[in-house]
């Protein structure tokens, strides 16, 4: 019966042993989305330590998930253990991914690393650019006859420029990756072209409606759709704070929209029609989606500029500060009644005038010599 129950927990021991050997085990790959390497550095160190076994491996060197060291992978290279960024590492095989969710997954997939190469904010600028050519066309049409073709290659320009934003929403974790903070000069000629595009994007997206209003003598909706995104992601926080589910969240978040958008779209048909004013509806929402993330993108653009530029601004202040102070401290200084004059002279200044100070208190300008009046205050001659 010993050796029975002996038997049993060896076996039993060994199948959990098995276990923890299948959880781990994966295999993964180097994959930094916007460096050519990944750094691993020494297991039980945070990688702010001073450490000199910090490595840089190339991206596409293949590493083996050999446990978890707190929230950081701890990782098999060339026979060694090294601990490294979860979000720098793309699953390959081996077993499930137990170190990435699923946005994670997601931005290390063929659609994530074509979204962090410069072809889709490319591809965006050219569309704005085309759309801001195409609106000069538009406003220039003197009927809806004449608009309709314009106005549908204008408005599938700005359809297919807002998608593309919104994929850079999803398929990056951040939307200024290719913004290098550390540079000012970098940080600002990134932040022109963006600013044209936002500028363009705003200016055919509301030149469309203006231009809608013009042909129908309707008064269309814009503003709603604008206003539906944000007032969704309030409804949806206050929703979360109160420990309601991910299920009724995304309830309210969709309702939220779907009120705003039966509402701009009856007053939308008034003057469109029941077709026409559910496709400009539609196309006002995915459009006002790639604004606010355009948008979005600007304020980070110029947050980071602002933080670069601090420093010297701080600088800046601090110089014309003490330039102050001195300036101060020195007119102080002159209106004193004892120093050294260039000369080497002891000297005074009366009444504006500089001259040699004496023992007894009498001072001498200009060849003469003036002794203050012990009654009146006042310099008199010798």
């Amino acid at each position: 019966m010993r050796l029975t129950t002996t038997i049993i927990a060896l076996l039993l021991s060994l199948a959990t042993m098995a276990a923890g050997d299948k959880e781990f085990g994966q295999i993964y790959v180097a994959d930094h989305l916007t460096r050519d390497s990944v750094e691993l550095w020494t297991v039980g160190k945070s990688r702010g330590e001073a450490d000199a076994g910090v490595f840089k491996v190339p991206n596409g060197d293949t590493l083996r998930l050999a446990g978890m060291d707190g929230k950081h992978p701890i990782v098999e290279w060339r026979g060694q253990r090294y601990t490294t960024y979860a979000s720098r590492l793309r699953h390959v095989g081996g077993g499930e991914n137990v170190i990435q969710d699923d946005n994670e997954a997601r931005y290390h997939s063929d659609m994530g690393h074509l979204f962090y190469t410069y072809v889709p904010l490319v591809v965006i600028l050219v569309l704005l650019l085309a759309a801001g050519v195409m609106m000069l066309v538009v406003r220039r049409a003197a009927t809806m006859r004449a608009a309709v073709p314009p106005l549908a290659v204008l408005m599938g320009l700005l359809l297919a420029a807002s998608i593309i934003e919104v994929m850079l929403l999803v398929y990056t974790d951040d939307i200024t990756w290719w913004c290098d903070k550390g540079s000012f000069w970098q940080s600002l000629l990134a932040l022109l072209p963006a600013m044209l595009g936002l500028g363009v994007q705003l200016y055919v997206g509301f030149g469309i409606k203006g231009k809608l209003e013009e042909l129908t003598g309707a008064r269309l909706s814009l503003k709603a759709a604008f206003v539906s995104v944000p007032l969704a992601l309030v409804l949806t926080v206050v929703v979360a704070v109160m420990h309601f589910g991910g299920f009724v969240q995304g309830l309210v978040f969709l309702g939220t929209l779907a009120v705003c958008a039966v509402y701009s779209w009856l007053r939308n048909r008034r003057g469109l029609g029941g077709g026409g004013g559910l496709a400009y509806t539609l196309f006002n929402f995915v459009y006002v989606v790639g604004a606010l993330v355009a948008f979005a993108m600007l304020v980070v653009l110029v947050w980071s500029m602002f933080l670069i530029v601090l420093p010297y601004l701080i600088m800046g202040a601090a110089a014309v500060l003490a330039v102050a102070l001195m300036s101060s401290s020195d007119g102080r200084s002159s209106g004193g009644s004892s120093g050294r004059a260039p000369g080497g002279d002891q000297w005074t200044n009366i009444d504006g005038h500089w001259g040699t100070k004496h023992s007894d208190g009498s001072f001498t300008t200009g060849g003469e010599t003036f002794k203050r009046d012990g009654v009146t205050g006042e310099w008199r001659k010798k």
